[in-house]
């Protein structure tokens, strides 16, 4: 009996040996049976662990496959060995915050799993990793405020701060900001030039643009100025969208250009009747006063003036009046004027407001103010003598600026002094 058992006690153990190797164990319990057979029996049936129920030698009998040798592993369904999933379950691995659970086939430093930092997260404390991008989409006529390209921090998400460059005029060196470049504006999707050049509007019939027909225009913020309408002003402008009637033939009337009946009117000569039309200068010109004024009462009598069923008469400009004369240099080099805006000593000289004078040697008069004549020499109409302008001499607004046609000349005299008008429409 001794002998028996340790021979069966030799069979278990070789079996043992043997079947660990292929991960199967057979029941020590069942002495008289065939070793092989119930090796292939586990194997037959797929089973890798646990205990199998099958016939043997006419019985039902119980036989031991084996157990789960590898860490990690348990028997499963259908006596199989399957991998215990300890990622599945936070209380059979220690993966939190930034790191996740990998499962492994063989075990690692002692561990049938590893954590591992989820993406974008690296360090031994898997903290969250940083880059630096390029900043996105710049518009038209915008530049970066101030830098262009950012550090980016993963937020789990997504990186942040974006890269796409959003309108902002504060400086930031942590985002992706941009504004317009000089002389242009931001109107919430692109940035524009703060300045444009636009065609003059609302031209009516029988008018003319004063002096241009198109105008710088600036945003202002809320709109483009000045505004691109027009509007009617004898004073020209390069600047405003001004206009005027075509000719002295029209007169403004409020809304329109309506003819005056003044083409019928005889071209201004020293044998026309008056009020005459001057065609060189469209200008209108009434009969001269029969008395002489003083500057400020010369005004008064222009304004008051009806004369050829007219009633819109003014005292001339200096400009206006100038157009009297027959002397080219005067009128073509004297700068004393209203439309230049230079109405002061410094705008006179000898030698361009005067049709024949020397300039002094001083350069602030003249030597000789040339020849003088009493037949109208240098008149349209053929007089003589000194006429007003409305224009004052603007470094003494005791004097104004008049003509005096008897040597063709422009020249200032004090607003106290009585002289000769003509009035002009």
């Amino acid at each position: 009996m001794r002998t028996k058992l340790l021979i069966l006690s030799a069979i278990f153990t070789t079996c043992l040996i043997s079947c660990e190797k292929k991960m199967v164990w057979l029941n020590p319990d069942d002495p008289e049976a065939d070793l092989s057979k119930i090796s292939a029996m586990c194997e037959e049936k797929y089973a890798e662990c646990g205990y199998i129920e099958q016939e043997f030698d006419g019985k039902m009998r119980k036989f031991f496959c084996g157990e789960c040798t590898q860490e990690g592993y348990e028997c499963k369904t259908y006596n199989r060995c399957e991998d215990i999933d300890e990622c599945a379950d936070t209380t059979l691995n220690n993966c939190h915050g930034n790191f996740e659970c990998h499962n492994l086939d063989i075990k690692f430093d002692g561990k049938p799993f590893e954590c591992v930092c989820k993406k974008n997260y690296s360090g031994d404390d898997c903290t969250p990793e940083t880059r630096t991008k390029e900043c996105v989409d710049l518009p038209e006529n915008a530049e970066w405020n101030s830098v262009s390209e950012i550090t980016q921090t993963w937020n789990g998400e997504d990186w942040e701060p974006s890269n796409q460059g959003t309108f902002n005029e504060e400086t930031s060196e942590t985002e992706c900001r941009f504004k317009c470049k000089e002389d242009y504006f931001w109107n919430d999707s692109k940035c524009l030039s703060d300045t444009r050049t636009f065609k003059c509007t609302g031209l009516p019939e029988n008018a003319v643009y004063n002096t241009v027909d198109e105008i710088t225009q600036t945003w202002n913020g809320e709109e483009w100025i000045p505004s691109d309408e027009s509007y009617f002003s004898e004073t020209p402008s390069t600047t405003e969208c001004r206009f005027k009637c075509a000719s002295a033939e029209y007169t403004w009337n409020g809304s329109t250009c309506a003819s005056n009946g003044s083409s019928t009117l005889p071209e201004c000569s020293s044998t026309s009747s008056t009020p005459c039309r001057d065609s060189t200068s469209g200008l209108t010109w009434s009969a001269r006063a029969s008395s002489t004024y003083t500057w400020q009462n010369a005004g008064t009598y222009c304004y008051n003036l009806t004369e050829g069923g007219y009633s819109d008469w003014h005292l001339p400009t200096i400009d206006e009046l100038r157009t009297l004369l027959i002397a080219d240099r005067v009128k073509n080099n004297c700068q004393v004027s209203e439309t230049n805006n230079c109405l002061s000593s410094s705008c006179w000289s000898c030698s361009t407001c005067t049709q024949t004078g020397t300039q002094s040697s001083s350069g602030t008069g003249c030597d000789s103010w040339g020849t003088s004549y009493s037949d109208g020499h240098y008149s349209k109409f053929g007089e003589t003598e000194c006429f007003w302008s409305s224009s004052t001499k603007s470094d003494n607004s005791g004097y104004a600026w008049c003509v005096y046609i008897n040597n063709g000349s422009v020249i200032s005299l004090n607003k106290t002094y009585s002289i000769n008008v003509r009035c002009v429409r």
